[in-house]
């Protein structure tokens, strides 16, 4: 439900930064739909399947956090900050009522601080099962955020950003 409404902000032609997160994954089949869209990612399950989907697809270097498919360090910032994308897509585990968006893994965090950095606009794809939650690190302000994603309404929350449901 998420992923499809997110695709609405997808264009021909567009350089797209998805982030490790399993959420962003969802994308997959609705960008596959347009011909000249190039991501940028760093979690290789999801280049993987965006290679098979037949999407134009870069992974984004670095070492594996714990084991997993996520890539993160120096060689992933080096390749976003030489990068002007047109919008990233990301997600975290928490979302709380002031309206800030925090993780538990650190070095994600920076590599999705970059990606917002670095891209025209910036969509934060959170699910309702977050909502109320706080992890370690602080990621971002809502207010920083162009458009918010949501499953369903969060009537605690106050931000300045546009708020899709």
């Amino acid at each position: 439900k998420i992923a499809r409404k997110a695709s609405t902000l997808l264009k021909d032609g567009q350089t797209v930064l998805l982030d490790g997160s399993s959420t962003v994954m969802y994308l997959l089949p609705y960008i596959s739909k347009f011909s000249t869209i190039k991501i940028y990612t760093n979690n290789l399950s999801t280049a993987i399947e965006a290679i098979e989907l037949g999407i134009d697809t870069n992974c984004m270097g670095g070492h594996s956090i714990g084991g997993s498919t996520v890539l993160t360090g120096p060689d992933t910032c080096k390749v976003l900050e030489g990068i002007n994308a047109d919008i990233c897509f990301f997600s975290a585990k928490s979302l709380d009522k002031d309206g800030v968006i925090s993780d538990p893994m650190l070095e994600e965090n920076y590599i999705r601080q970059l990606m917002i950095k670095y891209s025209k606009k910036s969509v934060f794809l959170c699910d309702s099962s977050k909502f109320n939650k706080q992890s370690l690190y602080r990621l971002a302000s809502l207010d920083n955020i162009d458009v918010c994603i949501f499953d369903e309404q969060y009537s605690e929350l106050e931000c300045l950003s546009e708020i899709v449901l």
